[in-house]
């Protein structure tokens, strides 16, 4: 599916706008190129390599609905709260 739609990369992101860089799929030289600019501007953020490519955003909303768990592999674990909902989330089976 991914050659087949002619973009450099396939990211998913947020309804605002947020997107999760480390979760998508990327034309190999394409992602090389667009870390080389990054570095070039003196760009040390991950999210700078979205602006130098040709790319198709994948609702992380509109995939959630097939399957609510999704937004699980998105969690980000900042505290210890977030680490005892993980735990408890596990437990439950989610």
């Amino acid at each position: 599916m991914f050659h087949e739609l002619k973009y450099e990369a396939l990211i998913p992101g947020w309804a605002d706008g947020t997107l999760e860089v480390t979760h998508a799929f990327y034309d190999s030289k394409a992602l090389k190129n667009a870390i080389e600019v990054c570095l070039l501007e003196n760009e040390r953020k991950l999210s700078c390599i979205a602006a130098h490519l040709d790319y198709k955003k994948i609702s992380i909303e509109e995939l959630s609905k097939r399957n609510p768990k999704v937004t699980l592999g998105f969690f980000k674990v900042r505290t210890v709260f977030d680490v005892k909902f993980v735990e408890e989330n596990l437990k439950d089976g989610l």
